[in-house]
């Protein structure tokens, strides 16, 4: 191990949330080349690494670093304006320096720290140099036509010759006899003179904590949690123990609640490596792209952050490569030339969702039918809703592609995104419509240690059902409940049929007759974005804040269930995920199997 191991690995680090800041100021670049206080925000994080990279002689990390600092100074300071060329070559800068960064971070623990500028390194610098000499070029000649020095013919003709002679434009100038040496000189100074824009930005002040010393910190809260319920659920006699505790649960909720504020992040970090994914995509695809971000400031746990940029990779390649249509294509349906992508977060009843929608051509519900009918997935004789033929999109392997491109097409996209998605205890939904558009709807729980919810029993057990699921619970009486032919019972609830689902057989607690079950217990119902049913269940318990405990990988992937609690007397209560219920329910359940054991969801 190297000596200042430590020191690299946090270099390392740092180095990587400063490329990520530059990715979103490049980005604001594209659209304002001049704006310096944006020309600063790029030049500061790159400024910075290459400081500490010649600390400890990265060389490749320094000299690139070098170049591009030199570039943006040019930018800031003598007005050089940043053309499109010189932003994509920045871009490609900071993908070479990610690598870089993270070849470093390998080779710490083998203690050999080497880093040569390589051939393809140097090709890189070079193009940068070329890159910028030619639009500082240009820039002199621009000054020297406004002072009336040349006319913009002269120009050109010097431009021309300046290729094959390999001079600056100056130089040219006067060797041609257009302008004199003070010409030149006046010009230059003009360059320099233009206005100068230092301010700096404070930074954010705090301290860097790893996220394991975080994690455990927040599984020490979630036992302190436990133990305070435990002790709260005794009966106690003496009413000053009777207020302490009432105190301690106070402020035990209060350090619950902070912990896992420290937790969460915004999720503007995720959603800034979208754009930039949206603008690389959109260039090798050769269309106009537009990506609009809203609620970039919403906040969730960070586990779930580092978990969806793999489903939202695969939303945008699709949306990029098959939703929108070309330039030619967009002009055939009437509209504008430029796609437009929507990336939106925002808080809903306890949950955060996650849009990502476009103004494209929308899914080809005939092509669809035509793949599954193909596959086997569905049949002729059978009429299906609408939108379960959308969901076949999600069944592994499934693409009406018609051809395979190096974005998408492969028809694994996806099924990817539903198993992360499923992974999160969340739900992914999608609406389209022909010639407008596709949507896709991600609602995720705000954390992945702790929720709110409603304690039941059913039989001789006890459940817990997040509340973000619940819509309302009821007595139903006995002319709510219908039997409905191949669909068995159903719950006439206002103005709606919802079906029933009897979680006593579902679960494979012991079978009871259905008319016992009618008359003496109660009816939850829960939604899971899309789907809607009436949960029977035994009894209602009370609502309760409990830490998900994860099964472990006996139990893992098992249907209809996300995780177990501890509850207040010490036993295990199994969290139920209505999704999961919801699809176990349809793919396994039988009417006839008055008892069945869960499955394993492989």
């Amino acid at each position: 191990m190297l000596e200042d191991a430590e020191l690299i690995l946090e270099f390392c680090d740092e180095a990587k949330e400063h490329l990520d800041s530059m990715d979103m100021a490049l980005l604001a670049l594209e659209g304002s080349p001049e704006d310096k206080e944006t020309i600063n925000a790029v030049f500061r994080p790159i400024h910075t690494i290459k400081g500490v990279a010649g600390f400890f002689n990265l060389n490749a990390i320094g000299q690139l670093t070098h170049v591009a600092e030199d570039i943006l100074v040019k930018a800031r300071d003598q007005g050089v304006r940043l053309r499109s060329v010189i932003i994509d070559i920045l871009f490609e800068v900071i993908d070479v320096l990610r690598k870089l960064i993270e070849d470093v971070r390998a080779q710490v623990p083998e203690g050999n720290l080497c880093q040569e500028v390589t051939p393809e390194i140097e090709q890189l610098i070079n193009r940068l140099k070329l890159a910028s000499m030619d639009d500082e070029t240009k820039k002199l000649g621009e000054i020297m036509v406004e002072q009336g020095s040349v006319t913009e013919e002269d120009i050109e003709e010097a431009l021309e010759k300046q290729e094959k002679e390999k001079q600056k434009i100056g130089e040219v100038l006067i060797k041609s006899g257009k302008v004199s040496t003070k010409d030149v000189a006046k010009a230059i100074r003009e360059q320099k003179t233009q206005s100068k824009d230092t301010r700096k930005l404070k930074p954010d002040e705090g301290i860097r904590v790893s996220v394991e010393k975080l994690d455990k910190l927040v599984d020490m809260v979630g036992e302190l949690v436990i133990a305070q319920l435990q002790v709260a659920s005794s009966d106690i006699e003496d009413s000053k123990l009777g207020k302490n505790i009432t105190q301690l649960s106070k402020i035990t909720r209060e350090l619950q609640n902070l912990t896992m504020a420290m937790h969460m992040l915004p999720i503007r970090p995720l959603f800034q490596r979208m754009e930039r994914l949206v603008r690389d995509l959109s260039r090798k695809s050769n269309k106009v792209v537009k990506v609009t971000v809203k609620g970039e400031e919403t906040e969730l746990d960070k586990r779930v952050i580092d978990s969806l940029g793999d489903p939202l990779v695969h939303m945008l390649r699709n949306a990029v490569d098959h939703g929108l249509e070309d330039a030619q294509g967009r002009q055939n349906a009437g509209k504008a030339e430029a796609g437009n992508i929507y990336l939106e977060a925002r808080h809903e009843a306890g949950n955060i969702v996650i849009e990502v929608s476009d103004d494209g051509k929308g899914l080809p519900i005939k092509k669809i039918c035509e793949k599954a009918l193909q596959r086997g997935l569905i049949t002729n004789d059978k009429e299906y809703p609408r939108e379960e033929i959308i969901n076949l999109i999600f069944h592994p392997g499934f693409s009406t592609a018609e051809k395979i491109t190096d974005i998408s097409g492969r028809g694994v996209g996806m099924d990817v995104v539903k198993k992360k998605i499923d992974s999160l205890r969340g739900v992914v939904t999608v609406d389209s419509t022909e010639g407008e558009g596709t949507r896709f709807n991600i609602r995720l729980p705000l954390t992945m240690a702790i929720i709110d919810g409603m304690l039941v029993q059913i039989g001789q057990e006890r459940y817990i059902i997040p509340t973000h699921s619940i819509e309302e619970s009821l007595k139903p009486v006995k002319e709510q409940i219908i039997t409905c032919h191949n669909r068995g019972k159903v719950m006439r609830l206002r103005d709606s049929i919802i079906p029933l689902i009897y979680l006593n057989h579902l679960l494979g607690g012991s079978p009871l007759e259905e008319e016992k079950i009618e008359s003496e217990g109660l009816v939850i119902v829960v939604r899971d974005g899309v789907n809607r049913a009436g949960f029977f269940v035994d009894n209602l318990i009370g609502q309760q804040q409990v830490v998900i405990k994860s099964l472990g990988e006996a139990f893992k992937g098992l249907m209809g269930i996300s995780g177990g609690a501890i509850l207040a007397d010490g036993r295990v209560g199994l969290i139920l995920d209505a999704h999961g219920l919801f699809e176990y329910y349809s793919l396994y359940y039988k009417k006839d199997n008055s008892q069945c054991i869960l499955k394993s969801k492989k």
